[in-house]
């Protein structure tokens, strides 16, 4: 027991999240801010009863968090999706001229980019799985505390897939190519980046045909010649007209538009890199609308 304490004892505040207990601990702190003198030293002299659980896996401690929350005020899934990702915010912040908004930011997106942590959150699941249609808004019982989304979540950009150099990490450089996509587009064009659903769609065509042995070498040389032509005609280059006509085409008395939007934009992606950067995109738009 002396070892452990001497290793909680030289813990640094950065090093320590609550994720339990997080209204009692603002409590405390609110009551000490409010005393002086003796009354705070007393305070601050009272013991506290601590539950340590050594080496509690990832999944285990976010399902306790999640499933105890019955009967309080319960988070908000942005904010749940937050807590299941923090790692992102340290492994992208090598991203150049990227900056993360929590969901208890006051900001807004108003220049190129700037994204909401839980987007980027739901991009990287997407990117891991490969596929588009993440559905987190529903029961967070049914789909966050599922097995497979608490491991994709509580593991870090880095070790998501096979080792690679920091500087080659999968997710953070599709990060930065996203975030230079968007200082390319503009002020004019924020909404198109800013959108979860095209992130979603972008992320899971990209993840999806890395781990594809045939295609993955066309991936960043399609990706890097769209970037390039961007910064041209970044409207023109990724024929936004064309989306947004066909995404307002979506009929929506028939097919959830976000299901049908996301796979228009993962089918549209995926073609443009299979054909390694020939097609249009203004093409790939109707491509993608067709095959959904």
């Amino acid at each position: 027991m002396p070892a452990l304490s001497a290793q909680l004892t030289a813990i640094q505040s950065a090093d320590v999240y609550i994720i339990d207990g997080l209204q009692r601990t603002n409590a405390i702190r609110q009551t000490m801010n409010e005393m002086e003198g003796a009354a705070r030293t007393l305070f601050l002299e009272r013991e506290i009863r601590l539950e340590l659980w050594i080496n509690i896996p990832f999944g285990a401690i976010a399902y306790r968090m999640l499933l105890l929350n019955a009967g309080q005020r319960p988070m908000s899934v942005k904010h749940q999706v937050e807590v299941l990702s923090s790692k992102l915010v340290d492994d992208l912040q090598s991203v150049q001229d990227l900056t993360i908004f929590r969901a208890s930011d006051t900001r807004r997106r108003s220049q190129p980019g700037q994204f909401q942590l839980a987007k980027l959150a739901q991009a990287f699941q997407a990117w891991l799985q490969g596929q588009p249609n993440l559905d987190l808004r529903n029961s967070v019982m049914e789909e966050l505390l599922a097995e497979s989304a608490i491991e994709v979540l509580g593991h870090s950009v880095a070790d998501s897939l096979t080792p690679q150099p920091v500087d080659e990490d999968g997710f953070s450089q599709l990060v930065s190519w996203i975030v230079q996509l968007d200082v390319a587009l503009g002020v004019d064009n924020l909404q198109f980046l800013g959108n979860e659903t095209v992130l979603l769609g972008i992320a899971a065509a990209v993840g999806a045909l890395e781990r594809n042995e045939t295609l993955s070498p066309r991936v960043w040389p399609a990706l890097r010649s769209l970037l390039n032509s961007a910064r041209v005609d970044a409207r023109d280059a990724l024929g936004l007209n064309t989306f947004e006509s066909l995404r307002q085409g979506i009929d929506a008395s028939k097919t959830n538009v976000g299901v049908a939007t996301r796979d228009m934009i993962f089918s549209a992606f995926k073609e443009f890199i299979r054909g390694a950067a020939d097609t249009d995109m203004n093409e790939c738009w109707r491509i993608g609308a067709a095959r959904d």
